[in-house]
This record gives C-alpha cells, structure tokens and sequence, in this order.
C-alpha cells in the first residue's frame, strides 16, 4: 500500500503538514495544549535525535521528500522554523 501522500501546493500548506507531523512526534504528555509556532524549539516538546528521526521518515512519507536529501541538516533544525525551511529546500531541488 502506498502511504506517499501528493506533496503540499503552497508554502502554508507544507507548515501546517508539517506543524501536523511534529505535533505526532512530541511525547504525549506535551500534545494538548502546547502551541507550537515556527519559533517553538524541538527540544523545549521534547524532540531528541531519535524524534528527529521519525520526524525526517514521516516527512519521507507524506511528502515524498528523499531522506537521504536532508542529509546532516536533519540533525541541526533547532525550531519548527528551520524543520519547515529545509524541506522548503528539498522540495525546491
């Protein structure tokens, strides 16, 4: 079965998929309640490396965006910013 889902049309769109994808990522305790906005910091809801991780396979997933394009950037997003940012650039390439 393909889960691979038509990537997003327009810059708002591709936030909130992905504002949709960190919030299933964050730890349970975090996910009511917790506003996440482009400057929330990964680690203040609780994403460490592992979370990243799933974070970059679900980003693979929904959008079609080749992991192995993120390369090392995965690893060095510190906000919901900079997670929307570089996809913004792996969508462009």
């Amino acid at each position: 079965m393909n889960t691979t889902s038509a990537a997003p049309q327009s810059k708002e769109q591709l936030a909130a998929a992905l504002f949709a994808m960190v919030r299933e990522v964050i730890p349970r305790k975090l996910q009511d309640g917790f506003a996440i906005t482009p400057q929330t910091e990964l680690a203040d809801l609780g994403i460490n490396s592992m979370a990243k991780i799933s974070l970059a396979f679900k980003m693979e997933e929904r959008l079609g965006i080749d992991v192995s394009r993120l390369g090392e950037a995965m690893a060095d997003v510190r906000t919901v910013q900079d997670v929307i940012d570089l996809v913004e650039r792996a969508v462009a390439q």
